[in-house]
Order: C-alpha cells, then structure tokens, then sequence
C-alpha cells in the first residue's frame, strides 16, 4: 500500500500531516492490517472421526471426501458421515488409515489405505469392496496415489517395505498387476530409502508419468514401460534421513512442477532439461517447510506451511504474499493437503487440528485497518467514509487528522485531499445530490468536495459566515430528492436550493422554548421528526413553526431502555435502529407514533445491539452489533453478513454508506471496511438433495445415500420411529435460503427449518399408507421456491388390515350370511305362504264387506230420491227415475261378486247414476266426459263402484251449494303403464264444504272412507290424491281427484 503526499505550498502544514501521516499509518509501531481470511473449523461436531486428515477431493454430486487416519468422511458441506473398519463386517472400510483417495466414477471411491490395501466404497450403498493382499486380490498393503490412464488401465504407487510403481488391468472384474520397483538406495548409509509421495501424470505428453521420492524424480514411460531415474537432488543427501525432504509438489505448467524442499523453499523444476530455480525462501520460517501445494483456478498457487501459516503464489507477477488467516481457538495448524472445491470454498487438511474450510462467498470485503498502540484512549480512527460516484474510490476522514483522504480501492493507494487542512473535518458528514454535488462541513462552514481535481474548497452559500460569526454549531447536512439542501444545526434549520437561502427554521415549542440538542431526525412531508438525547419524539410542523411531543406505545412491547436511531421512511412506514431492544417498525399519525413490531435476536436480528440504518434501492440495511443485514420490507425477510465475511464487532453508531451500485464503505475505530454488496450477496443456486439418512426404531437403513431404482421406500407397520436426514449440495450459502419439509399424508402444512439446525427429521406412530416425504428451498433472494427432493414412501399395513385378507374374509362372511339367508328366505317363504293364504281369504271377506257397506248405502239414497218424487206427485220423473234407478240395481247386483269390471261397464254405470243425480238435483249442473282414444275400454279393467263416491261427493258437497255455472269433469286417460281417473268440479272446494257440513245435522257420509279402505287394500298398486282448485287471487276453485289404477287387461 502506497501513502502519496500532494504537493501543498504551506510547507509547515505539510510536514505537520506528513508526520502525523507517518506516525499513525507508516511509524514503528504501525501496520496495514492485510485482509484475513476466518476460517472454520471441522470437527466432531460436525460428524468428523479424527484431527488427522491426509487427503480432499470432490465427486460429482458435490460431496467432499476426506481421508484421515481414523476412516473416510463424506462432508456436504454441512454435516460429515464417517465411514470406519468393524471387526468381522466384510463390507466395511478395511483399514482406517486412509492416505490417499481417487473418484474413479459415480459409483466408486478408491480408498488407498495404510496397511489394508484398497478398499472401494460404493457411495449409494455405503458398502466397500476390499481388496488386499490377505484376501490374495491386491499386491500391497500401503497403497499411494491412483492415476486413470483409461477404462480400464490404472497406476499407482505403494510404499512401506515395498516401494513400486503398479500397473493395473480391470477385465470383467479381474484384476492384473505388473510391479515396476523404484530403486531407492544411495551412497549415503544413513538414507537408503527413497519413499515415493506424489504421482503425477504429464499435462502435455500422455506417455510419461514422474514420481516424486524423498531425493529423486523418477519418469516413467508408458508406452515403452521403462521406469528410469530422471533427477537426483544430490544437496539433500547431506541432510540424513528424513522422510519429507521434497513434502509437496504441483504442476506450475506444461514443462515445470512446484517442489516445496526443505531446508531450501519452492523451487521452479524443469522436467524437460532437469534444471531448478529457487523461487522463494524464507530463512525465518526454518524449519518450517511448505508441506503442500495447491493450483487454484484463478491460475494462483496456495501454500501451506507446517506452522499454519498460508502463501499464495501469482507465477505472471512472481510475487509471493502471505495470507492473514484467523483460525479459531488460536490453534496452528500442520498442513496436509490443500484443496479448492467446485463452489470455490477452500479446505486445509491438517496434522492434529481436523479440516478447516474456508467460504468463498464469506470473504469478499476488503480492509483497511491501522494496529496502532500510541495514544489507545484515543480509539475511533476512522470516523467518516463516503464512496464517490461511479468510481473505485473512497473519501474517509481520521479522527486524529484535520484532513480527509482517498483510498483507491483496486490498488489500496492513499491520498490526501488536497486544501482539506481544516480544523474539525473530520467530524462533518457527507452528503450529495443526485448531480454528484458532494458537501461536508467541520460544524461551522460548509465545504465542496471536488471530482475534477480531488480536492476541497468552501462552498459559497447565502448567509453561511453568519453561523460562523455566531458561533453556532452545524450538526448534519443532509440533500433531499429535490435536490435541497437542510442544514441541521443544535437549534435551528436551514434550506438552501443551489446557493441560494430558502427558509430558515427555529427550532422552538409552543411555549416559546427552544429544541437545544437532538440525537437523530428525518425529513417528513413538511414535518420533521427529531429524538432528542432523552428518547422522545417530537414533530417539528414546517408550516405552524413550532414542536409538539408524540405520545408513543412503547411500553406495550415491555421494554424498560430505549436509545432509538436514524429513522427511514418507506411508504407509510418507520424504521428504527434502538441500541438495545433491535429493529423497530411503526406508523406516525397527527400526535402519536405508533410502534407495530420488533425484530429481535435470535429469531430475526444478529444482534439486539441495531446501530445505524440505510435505505439502499428497495432494501434496508441494518449495522448490528454482531454484523450487518439486509431487510427485506416487502417480504420481512432477512440475509446476514458477519464474522463469516471478515466483519468484525461493530459495536460503534457509525454511518454506512451504500451506493446504489452496490458499493460501500463502513469507517469502524481502526479499521475501514469496504467492497461491493453485489460480490457479497450469492447469486441464486437451484440446489440438489440427497436422503443420506434414514434410520427405522434408531436402525441405519441407508449408508450411503437413496438412488431412485431404490423408490418407493417400503415399510412395515411395526415401525415405530422414522428419522430422515439428508444433504443439500450446489445451493446458494445457507444464510440465503430457507428450508422446508413436510411429510405428504401426515403434516397438513410445511416445516421450518432454519440452516442451522441440523438437517434432520423425526416421525413417529406413522399409521400405514403412502406418504411423500419432501424438501423444499426458499431462496430469500428471490422467494422463488422450488422443489428438491421427493422420497415416496409406504407403510405395509398388518397382514389383516391388507385387501386381500378383507377381501377373504369379506368372502367368508358373506358366504355364512348368504348361507343363513337362503336358510332364513326359505323359512320365510314358508310362512309367507300361509300367510298369503290366510290374507287372500281376508282379503276377499273385506272387500265383500266393503261392497255390501257400499251398495246399501247408495240404494238408500237412490230411495229417498224416488220418495221426493212421488211426494211431489211427479209420477213421470218418478218412474223415468225408477226405471233409471232398476237398471244401476241390476248393475250393481250383477258386479257385486265380481272384483274387476270392464272399464266400459263402469263408465256406463256412472252415466245411470250421473243421470238420477241430476233429476234429483234441484240446481242444474253440466257433466263432461273426457276419454283417451288410446284406451281400450272393454278390455281394460277397474274394480266395479270405485268412482262412484268420488263423483257422488262432487255433486253434493261440491257443486250443490255453488249458485251458478256448475260443471263435473270425469276424465280418463294413460300415462306410463297406468290408468288415471280425474273427477274434477268446480264447486265451493272442501273448507268450505266441511264448514257447511259442521252445521248440519246430517248424517255421516261413509262412501269416501270405504273407497279409501279399498284402494289401502292394494296400496302397492293404487295412488289417490285430492287437490283443492284455487283461483289466480287464491280463491277457492273447486276440488280435483286424482286416482292412478295399474292400466290392467280383463285377460
């Protein structure tokens, strides 16, 4: 990092900042801070089954594979499963020293182990296949690194007592083996074993293979399968026997491999011509070595020392620069093994301390920071910074310098501002407006800050030397979306549009009093809302020119201390930061402020401790005490930014600032903290998911992870505990999603599941059926759920719960019930028999009686008729009415024996008496006839005198006492498979009927009731309904008789 000094004409001036400059960013007790990278460490905790790992590569799913000396760990990035050697288990891992690991395909993981051979792990499954010289399918016992030539052609190396190099033939699961041995002896007594560590394949000549020993480079050819001795660093001889005298090497490029040797430091090797050259050697480190080295994709080399200390290596600038690493629990690590995942995240194998990773995404801001131990009750370093439009660069101010400076963020180069040697600069804020017009101040005048020339100059505004001359102090300036100006001073406002005065504002009460001091404020629409130092708020009215105090709920949320910060307004809305109670939302009415809710720690904030708010596009940016976040308004979702990203406590109410483009600055005590939140915010990962777990009553059903050939899931009803646990890989980083699960069949509405918690889930007393058991992302991005994973699953329910037991047994059953029925159907029919015998009889003596009831009762009144005539001596109408009278006699006596008629019989028979009705009838009445052509009447049958009561019924009570216009309907027609009759009159209807009835002393008529009990007699084949006629008004209209009779032949 370079300080430039301007040139500035006032020399005393200039060596005054050039010597605070040098004593605070460049004196002895001074340092730049270099950016550190926090990494985390992977342990126990998260299934890890030792401090001791040798070996990390990645398969195709996204899984990271770990050899230890305790086992094989498969890591997802959240959670690790460890795989260990059991006793008497052939399917478990053969030895637990596992060195190095090769990914051979999908389906296989070669494991070369320290004393047990190869052992190949299927990954779906979780079982291993092992093969060693015990079971007389492997040569070796330590097995070393594996290279794929083809298919079906391997390499590797073994070591121990029997250094070689292997070539391996897989045909049709047969394994062949030729030994190529690395000779290891030379003159020196005391090192005759040249222990081979590194296999490495030729980028540019396929044919060639090199080996790296303890003091040799070995190639061998392929093609020609002639293993020679290509180098000898004679030099390390000298140093006795040691095992890892050349502990790591890599390719540099086609023609040069990286050899990190001991005692002498990284070495530039040619495997064309033989030559080396020393790159880098740091004399101080001895005996601490680069035990490995790693080619990250950006081209740069990482270097991992043996005391936990990292290099990175730029071959286009050969530069080596040490990286700042802050490793938890203060522990240094011995580095293993390097390795840089697809995702970008880095991971260290170590000696003793297990495997640290760290986060690609959590490390994207940069640092400026000053470790300095002259004057400490000083603190607060930096105390404003402000990123300047459209550029890398940053505009800070110190706190122990009257000046401000320039930080170019690409290459970390310092200016100072040129004419910004003004007492108190540091203090004052900045502010601009949306012309780029960039404004601070020192608490008494305003200054300019230009982009033409980067440098300061006074700002010509109307009166401002007044505030001077009066001593009173600027607090804040602040430019609103208009593009005017507000001066905030102790007491009072200013309004400026360009540099022109527009309104000035005392800041007073009703009563006349002053507003003296105030912690924050925010410009409303034409109100101002002000906290004053003993937390109340107070509306300042822009038009009355006068504060009043807002009554607030505050004490509702139950809260005894409240120190509430920079308010923001979105829409309708208020945010505040408080200092110890979190994020708070609210609403301003006329004279009240009404708090709606808090977002506390755990469950939203990082921290309780919310310092300052900024409003960047649609978001909120919240600086806690344990981080920053961003807040969501319109979904009330939140995305954390912490120690994971290289920020620190930020315990201190500084501005942010938060450009639009995404660029920002935080200035925090001794360090400045800067970057791009675009970089620091994921882009969305659609992620994949794996069921790597699932345990039946704490019974392991799955090692390794579900494969959809292994779908549904099947499972018996006895099962009393499912426990599901699984892996999500290739997602975006877990702060930036929300997880969900829900168990189809069971959970009526879906899980949370927070990042943190462990990627389990637990039912229990699942009653048998199908479920599906599923997983869903939300990323808190986008809120653009989807879906990734989907386990069916079905629970085999008791063998007497299963359709084909119900089906037998229903069989069963209904076999009895159909056998006891035919039993109890046949008894019945028996006794139904006698029974329907019995009836018939009865039957016919109670339609006899019906008849004989019946035919007397209308001979009586036929009599009476004949008896009015001949008393009022009219002999023609009485023997007209007799002879009439004779032939109804004869009819009557002729059907009484009989149950059916002719149709055309009955009609004829009413007609004779329809006739004596009229001559008795003292008010005349009009009949009409109406029969359906269709019916056949003499061959279609009715039981005999059926009609007749109804049609009697009709005259007398009906039609008798209506005064005029009386008219009988008898109609007979088919509908369906039935004969209707309709006697219909146009009478006086039955209510009143019956009320005429009531006065009378007449006798009871018996002709409806015993028609009525002839038709119960055959209710399963007669119908009768009687409708009372109404006119349009409601009136009564006379009465209709409906009477359905099976449309029965005389045949």
């Amino acid at each position: 990092m370079k300080l430039v000094i301007p040139d500035i004409s006032n020399q005393l001036i200039a060596t005054t900042i050039l010597w605070s400059m040098l004593a605070l960013l460049l004196g002895a007790n001074s340092s730049y801070s270099q950016e550190h990278l926090r990494f985390d460490q992977l342990s126990f905790k998260e299934g890890l089954g030792g401090d001791w790992y040798f070996h990390i590569t990645e398969d195709s799913s996204g899984f990271i594979w770990m050899a230890s000396h305790t086992g094989l760990s498969r890591f997802d990035g959240k959670s690790a499963k460890h795989y260990t050697h059991y006793t008497g288990d052939s399917l478990s891992l053969g030895e637990n020293q596992v060195f190095r690991l090769f990914i051979n395909d999908p389906d296989e993981i070669w494991c070369s182990t320290l004393g047990g051979g190869l052992s190949i792990l299927n990954p779906k499954t979780g079982e291993f296949r092992n093969l060693n010289p015990v079971n007389g399918n492997w040569p070796v016992a330590r097995t070393g690194q594996v290279i794929r030539k083809s298919d079906s052609l391997y390499y590797f190396i073994s070591g121990g007592d029997q250094n070689s190099l292997w070539e391996l033939s897989i045909v049709k699961d047969s394994f062949q083996f030729r030994e190529f041995p690395i000779e290891g002896t030379s003159e020196n007594l005391y090192f005759r074993d040249n222990k081979v560590r590194y296999l490495l394949e030729d980028p540019t000549n396929p044919d060639f293979l090199w080996i790296i020993g303890n003091f040799r480079v070995y190639r061998f050819d392929v093609h020609l399968d002639k293993l020679e001795i290509f180098y000898e660093f004679e030099f390390l001889l000298e140093h006795g026997i040691q095992f890892d005298l050349i502990p790591a090497a890599e390719w540099m490029d086609e023609h040069h491999l990286l050899l990190s040797i001991q005692y002498f430091g990284i070495t530039k090797f040619s495997v064309r011509d033989g030559s080396y050259k020393i790159l880098y050697q740091d004399e101080d480190k001895l005996p601490f070595h680069v035990r490995s080295i790693h080619k990250k994709r950006d081209g740069n080399f990482l270097m991992g020392y043996s005391d936990g200390s990292l290099l990175e290596f730029d071959p286009e600038k050969n530069e080596f620069n040490a990286v700042g690493i802050q490793y938890p629990y203060n522990l240094t690590p011995n580095f293993e093994y390097i390795f840089e995942a697809r995702n970008g995240d880095i991971y260290l194998a170590t000696n003793g301390a297990g495997v640290f990773r760290l986060k690609k995404d959590f490390h994207r801001i940069s640092t400026l920071g000053i470790i300095n131990d002259l004057k400490p009750n000083y603190g607060n370093l930096f105390q404003r910074s402000f990123f300047l439009p459209d550029s890398d660069i940053i505009l800070f101010s110190n706190f122990r310098v009257d000046s401000l400076f320039l930080l170019n963020a690409k290459d970390e180069e310092i200016n100072i501002v040129q004419n910004s040697s003004i007492p108190g600069i540091f203090w004052g804020n900045f502010s601009s407006d949306k012309n780029d017009l960039i404004l601070t101040h020192n608490g008494r005048r305003i200054y300019r800050f230009s982009l033409d020339d980067y440098s300061l100059h006074r700002y010509p505004l109307e009166g401002i030397d007044t505030l001077y001359n009066q001593k009173r102090h600027i607090k804040t300036i602040e430019f609103d979306e208009s593009g005017r100006l507000w001066i905030m001073g102790n007491n009072f406002i200013r309004v400026y549009k360009g540099e022109n005065l527009v309104n000035e504002y005392l800041l007073k009460f009703e009563d006349g009093y002053t507003l003296e001091n105030y912690r924050n404020f925010l410009l409303l629409d034409r109100k101002i809302l002000f906290i004053d130092w003993d937390q109340q708020f107070l509306l300042y009215d822009l038009d009355l020119q006068y504060i009043y105090k807002l009554e607030d709920n505050r004490d509702q949320f139950g809260f005894s201390s409240f120190v509430f910060r920079t308010p923001i307004q979105i829409d309708s809305k208020i945010y505040m930061a408080c200092s110890y109670t979190g994020f708070w939302e609210a609403k301003i009415t006329s004279d009240s402020i009404a708090f709606q809710k808090v977002h506390r720690a755990p469950e939203s904030l990082l921290s309780n401790n919310v310092y300052y708010l900024t409003k960047q596009n649609d978001f909120l940016w919240i600086k806690t005490g344990l981080g920053l976040q961003r807040f969501d308004p319109k979904n009330q979702q939140f995305i954390n930014f912490d120690y994971r990203h290289a920020l620190p406590q930020l315990y201190m109410d500084r501005q942010m600032d938060i450009r639009d483009d995404g660029n920002f600055s935080l200035a925090l005590n001794n360090y400045l903290y800067y970057g791009n939140l675009n970089d620091i915010i994921p882009q969305r990962v659609d992620a994949k998911a794996y069921l790597t777990g699932l345990k039946i009553d704490n019974k392991e059903l799955i090692k390794g992870w579900l494969t959809a050939d292994e779908l549904p899931i099947h499972l018996n009803y006895f099962n009393k505990i499912f426990e599901f646990e699984w892996s999500i890989l290739n997602a975006s980083p877990d702060y930036t999603y929300q997880l969900y699960y829900l168990l189809e069949g069971f959970d009526t509405e879906w899980r949370n599941l927070t990042p943190n918690d462990d990627f389990r889930a637990i039912y229990t007393n699942l009653s048998p059926g199908e479920y599906n058991f599923k997983l869903k992302c939300v990323p808190l991005i986008d809120q653009d759920a989807f879906e990734v994973l989907n386990i069916p699953m079905i629970i085999t329910p008791p063998f007497w719960k299963t359709w084909w037991f119900r089906l037998i047994s229903l069989s069963l059953i209904l076999g009895l019930v159909f056998s006891f029925y035919h039993w109890r159907i046949q008894t019945i029919r028996k006794e139904e028999n006698i029974k329907r015998e019995f009836n018939e009889k009865i039957t016919e003596l109670e339609l006899g009686q019906l008849r004989s009831q019946m035919n007397p009762h209308f001979m009586f009144n036929c009599l009476n008729s004949i008896k009015l005539y001949i008393l009022k001596n009219e002999k023609e109408l009485a023997a007209d009415y007799l002879s009439s009278f004779a032939q109804l006699v004869r009819d009557i006596l002729n059907y009484s024996a009989l149950d059916y008629i002719p149709l055309w019989d009955e009609i004829r028979t009413l007609k004779t008496y329809i006739e004596l009705e009229k001559m008795r009838f003292s008010k005349e009445f009009n009949f009409e006839l109406d029969i359906d052509p269709n019916i056949d009447l003499m061959n279609t049958s009715v039981p005999p005198m059926l009609l007749q009561p109804f049609v009697e019924n009709a005259i007398w009570h009906g039609l008798m006492h209506k005064e005029r216009e009386r008219k009988l309907k008898i109609d007979f027609y088919l509908e369906n498979s039935s004969l209707i009759a309709e006697i219909s009159d146009n009478g006086i209807g039955r209510t009143q009927a019956a009320k005429i009835r009531s006065k009378s002393a007449a006798k009871k008529s018996y002709g409806i009731s015993i028609s009525r009990s002839r038709l119960n007699q055959f209710r399963k084949k007669y119908a009768l309904e009687i409708i009372d006629l109404k006119t349009e008004f409601g009136m009564p209209a006379g009465t209709k008789v409906i009477i359905e009779l099976p449309h029965k032949t005389m045949d």
